[in-house]
């Protein structure tokens, strides 16, 4: 049985296509490497997941190498990006679901808050080195190429 989809009037259909998330991730390596914020970091996983997915896709149908390169080429960083996603995401949990004014487990919030610190700070160390490592110009190249068909 057939089902009818509305699609929302505000999604531009630019925002979905390859061309749009591979510019944009190329927008949110710069913002990262000079502002590595939690929001960055979600949204240039988000474009990258994007493009990974759409090259998986077409690759099932057209065998072309560039579009498992495309999804390689971006790997490293996304995968290096994910475990300072993860501490980021569990310090705000913890923020959040840890009341400010209970003195009993105040010691143990602080501890556990040091230890992601620590290690959202060692993720982001790799994160940047992997940010600094990828290639824009073949990214921008398999852009392109992707465009022409």
């Amino acid at each position: 049985m057939a089902h009818a989809v509305s699609l929302s009037s505000r999604a531009l259909s630019e925002h979905r296509g390859l061309a749009f998330w591979m510019k944009r991730t190329l927008e949110l390596l710069n913002d990262l490497r000079s502002n590595p914020t939690p929001d960055v970091v979600h949204d240039l996983r988000v474009a990258i997941r994007r493009c990974r997915s759409v090259a998986a896709a077409i690759e099932e149908i057209d065998p072309h190498p560039d579009w498992a390169e495309m999804r390689e080429s971006a790997r490293k960083l996304f995968r290096s990006m994910g475990a300072l996603r993860d501490a980021q995401v569990m310090a705000e949990w913890l923020k959040e679901l840890q009341p400010q004014d209970d003195p009993l487990n105040e010691p143990l919030k602080g501890r556990l808050l040091q230890s992601l610190a620590g290690s959202e700070q060692q993720a982001l160390k790799k994160a940047l080195h992997q940010a600094t490592r990828f290639d824009e110009k073949r990214w921008r190249e398999l852009g392109r190429r992707s465009m022409r068909g």
